[in-house]
């Protein structure tokens, strides 16, 4: 049977030359860890947000506008955006609803 807790995710990271602005943009997007039980801190969710650090510090250089997106499968309130936000990172969500709806 598929565990989706212990499947591999994947983030991708690039950084970008913003010419006009002479800036540079670093982006790394990542598909987080899907927990059937909920969105609550669990340990993998822990080692994923040392991992996302240690991607977004291998990539990114001093002054860089840096951004972390994608579906962090995450509640507002998780551990992993106070990880984040040690190296400099800002939530933009909060406690907006993110669920898609029609």
């Amino acid at each position: 049977m598929d565990d989706q807790r212990t499947r591999p995710r994947i983030a991708l990271g690039l950084r970008l030359v913003d010419r006009p602005a002479a800036r540079h943009i670093t982006i790394v997007h990542a598909h987080g860890l899907r927990n059937p039980a909920g969105k609550h801190d669990t340990p993998a969710r822990r080692a994923q947000a040392a991992h996302l650090v240690a991607l977004v510090d291998a990539i990114r250089e001093p002054g860089d506008c840096t951004v972390l997106c994608g579906d962090l499968n995450l509640l507002p309130d998780s551990e992993k955006f106070g990880v984040l936000a040690e190296i400099g990172l800002t939530d933009l969500v909060g406690t907006a609803e993110t669920r898609t709806t029609l």
